[in-house]
C-alpha cells in the first residue's frame, strides 16, 4: 500500500518505475511542454482538474477543459502546445514499457 498525501499540490511524476502498474503525474500551467512524440503500445490519459490545456493530436489542435479527459491512443503523435496559467491536470500512463516513446 502507498498513501501519497497532498498529491494535487505537488508537481511531477509521483508514481513510476518498473514495479508499478501505472505512471501518475500532476502538472501545472508552468510545467515544461515537451516535444512531439507518440507511444508504440501505451495509451496516455490527460485529466484536466482546473483551467485548460491545448494539445496537438494527429495534427489536430484540441482544447481540453476543466473536467475533461483526453485519451491519446498508441501511435497518435501528440504534443502539449499551451496551458492556461491556472491549469492543473493529471497525466496517467500504464507502467513503463522500454523503448515505447518515439520522439518526432
Amino acid at each position: 500500500m502507498r498513501l501519497l498525501k497532498g498529491i494535487l499540490n505537488k508537481q511531477g511524476w509521483h508514481i513510476t518505475g518498473d514495479d508499478v502498474p501505472i505512471q501518475f503525474a500532476v502538472k501545472f500551467g508552468d510545467s515544461p511542454k515537451g516535444n512531439s512524440h507518440y507511444h508504440k503500445s501505451m495509451h496516455e490519459y490527460f485529466l484536466v482538474l482546473k483551467g485548460s490545456i491545448e494539445l496537438s493530436v494527429n495534427g489536430e489542435k484540441l482544447t481540453v477543459g476543466e473536467g475533461d479527459l483526453l485519451i491519446v491512443d498508441p501511435g497518435e503523435p501528440h504534443q502539449m502546445l499551451a496551458k492556461s496559467p491556472n491549469a492543473q491536470y493529471v497525466l496517467l500512463m500504464p507502467g513503463p514499457v522500454p523503448n515505447d516513446k518515439v520522439e518526432l
